[in-house]
């Protein structure tokens, strides 16, 4: 079957959406047959902006069948919601913080955690970026760009005295650098601030990402929760897309085939068979499957994030075919998403 991209308007990142299959006719696509771990990728991209998330043809095909009236009833109500978003507003105004403090703020100079701020601005960032491209509207371009320069020219870093700041750097991180990864393409937004706030994205953030990836914050490869390597992964691979960075792609994607933590596809998923229930289909458990659901669920959709971050930039770089991380291991992240739902939908009817 042909793969289904999901436009869900107005949702944060950070809640995610789901995809599924190949892009081949049957379904199928030389990465079903690889065996694991396999031979790391060295690839050299062609970067289209934008080519994260979502593709100007994404943009366009939505935009017209908004203007048209011809969009779904559901994509026309996520679109309302959008709109009237507390987070969408032309006249927001964003809150940045010297330093970005996410666990025990003991030592950092600041009182408590206050990373909720930049969860606030990323995602009106973001939220503002898709309503410039969805309404062609300068004014969300102005606000989201007004944001993004804020925290560029006020922000330092992000501290605590705990390993929890990483999982600010990647939520935090892959919502920003998408909103950048959208206005880079504005010409409102002026050259040295758009240098400025791709620096900062590097300094600040794609920097404890890799860390994180590479040491696992002095712990054993497999201490952390999968979640904690899924949002560094997204987060360093929108960062590298955001900068055009060759070396930053291939690592996640060498990453996710081949990695050492609970991010590596051979660790994420951790089991697969037949539904139980009936339907003949194969799903499968992810590392934190056996937790409370918010978490579970969330690692479904920052894969679902991951995966079609990497999809929509290998629609232009159609030569390196690991970028489809949809496709791996049979659709094994499609089975995961099923499994998540039949559990949840089997433990609603007891």
């Amino acid at each position: 079957m042909k793969k289904n991209m999901i436009f869900a308007l107005g949702l944060l990142l950070a809640t995610g959406f789901s995809a599924c299959s190949s892009e081949i006719e049957d379904g199928t696509t030389d990465i079903d047959s690889w065996p694991m771990p396999y031979i790391e990728v060295d690839g050299r991209y062609t970067y289209q902006h934008p080519c994260a998330m979502y593709s100007d043809a994404d943009f366009a095909r939505v935009k017209t069948m908004l203007d048209d009236g011809t969009a779904p009833q559901a994509v026309k109500d996520e679109f309302e919601k959008l709109k009237n978003s507390a987070y969408a507003l032309p006249n927001y105004v964003a809150d940045p913080t010297e330093w970005i403090v996410r666990g025990d703020p003991t030592g950092t100079g600041v009182d408590r955690e206050n990373y909720d701020k930049a969860m606030r601005d990323a995602a009106a960032a973001y939220q503002l970026a898709m309503l410039w491209k969805l309404t062609g509207n300068v004014e969300y371009a102005n606000a989201s760009i007004k944001v993004m320069n804020a925290w560029a020219d006020k922000c330092k870093g992000i501290t605590s005295n705990d390993a929890n700041q990483v999982l600010a750097a990647g939520v935090q991180g892959y919502t920003f650098a998408n909103a950048a990864e959208i206005m880079q393409t504005c010409d409102k937004w002026a050259d040295n601030d758009k240098a400025d706030f791709k620096k900062w994205m590097m300094d600040v953030f794609a920097t404890k990402n890799l860390d994180f990836l590479k040491n696992h914050a002095g712990q054993c490869n497999d201490h952390y929760w999968a979640n904690w390597d899924l949002v560094s992964l997204a987060s360093y691979l929108a960062i590298g897309i955001l900068n055009e960075k060759d070396d930053m792609v291939n690592y996640v994607v060498n990453y996710f085939y081949n990695g050492v933590g609970n991010g590596y596809i051979g660790k994420l998923i951790q089991g697969t068979f037949t539904d139980p229930l009936g339907s003949g289909e194969g799903i499968a458990q992810n590392q934190e499957s056996g937790r409370d659901q918010g978490h579970a669920m969330m690692s479904v959709a920052v894969t679902a994030n991951l995966c079609q971050m990497a999809y929509t930039f290998y629609l232009g770089n159609k030569s390196v075919p690991q970028l489809d991380f949809f496709a791996a291991n049979d659709n094994v992240v499609m089975k995961m998403g099923e499994y998540t739902a039949l559990f949840n939908l089997r433990n609603g009817s007891d």
